[in-house]
């Protein structure tokens, strides 16, 4: 009859476990650097990425895709912290799509990167115009706070 032992049985069968731990560090190192390096390149390509749709939505307003390109740029921009170049984006979408469907996101991220930007005089502008035109929006109540917190700090 053969019993099962966990331990290995001599010498060499230590070496060869102690190896394979090594090398699934080693491996282990590795895959980590691939994924930080690819990560830091992805993020490189995602923001040429966003700045390109954008530009296209620009370029052929009456497209069917262009307010929903614009859209998820700006949203690609604010995750990626870009604040500094969304907001500008979300204005020049303002001024263009002034009767869009999203007209409610484009100003409420227009006034959270000013905000973000510690722009205050921006943020309060478009957090103003926000509570103006969509007093019922879900986001309202949100961009009045925000709103009362740049005045009392502003002295507005």
């Amino acid at each position: 009859m053969l019993f099962y032992t966990a331990g290995p049985r001599n010498a060499m069968q230590e070496n060869l476990r102690g190896g394979y731990k090594k090398e699934g560090r080693k491996m282990f190192k590795k895959l980590l650097i691939l994924i930080v390096v690819g990560g830091l390149v992805g993020m490189a390509f995602l923001q040429v990425i966003t700045t390109n749709m954008a530009e296209s939505a620009f370029a052929s307003p009456d497209s069917p895709s262009s307010q929903d390109s614009l859209k998820n740029a700006i949203q690609w921009k604010m995750y990626m912290y870009m604040y500094s170049q969304a907001r500008p984006i979300a204005e020049r979408a303002i001024i263009t799509f002034p009767e869009s469907r999203n007209i409610d996101f484009y100003i409420y991220s227009a006034a959270l990167c000013g905000d973000r930007e510690k722009l205050p005089e921006v943020a309060i502008h478009w957090y103003e115009r926000f509570v103006q035109l969509f007093p019922d929006h879900q986001w309202t109540r949100q961009a009045q706070n925000n709103l009362n917190k740049l005045k009392a700090l502003n002295d507005k």
